[in-house]
């Protein structure tokens, strides 16, 4: 499935963020081992990354906020908090079966993650997932 790649998704925003570090593809690729295809993938949208290349890719420097949001943000990513958020757009994923597209599990992380930040209840979390997920179906 090929992914629409604009200004404004995740893989223009990751090579955006790639640039802005003075990095080639390559160098990119090897700074957190993995190979340039994967890089250039990722860029122009044919694969959606995971949490794990964009943990590697916050380590070397790369705004993970902007790259799934699109604004720029002082904050820092809380890496225990984004591990609850992905694991619960896991939940969602299987849920969803194959109607999970990009864009939800995009916007399902984000909401996650900003309402573990914001310290609501498990239960408030969960039941916005369980309305994504319903939403995503109809």
């Amino acid at each position: 499935m090929r992914l629409l790649n604009n200004s404004n998704s995740v893989g223009s925003r990751l090579k955006s963020e790639r640039e802005r570090l003075g990095l080639t593809q390559a160098g990119f690729a090897k700074k957190i081992e993995v190979g340039r295809l994967s890089v250039m993938r990722y860029e122009i949208g044919d694969r959606c990354p995971n949490a794990d290349y964009l943990i590697e890719c916050e380590k070397i420097g790369v705004d993970i906020y902007f790259v799934l949001s699109g604004s720029k943000s002082e904050e820092k990513i809380d890496f225990q908090c984004m591990r609850k958020a992905v694991g619960l757009m896991l939940e969602m994923i299987r849920d969803l079966g194959d109607s999970a597209d990009a864009r939800v599990m995009t916007t399902a992380l984000i909401h996650f993650y900003r309402s573990i930040l914001n310290d609501q209840s498990q239960r408030n979390i969960e039941a916005e997932s369980k309305r994504i997920v319903l939403t995503s179906i109809d």
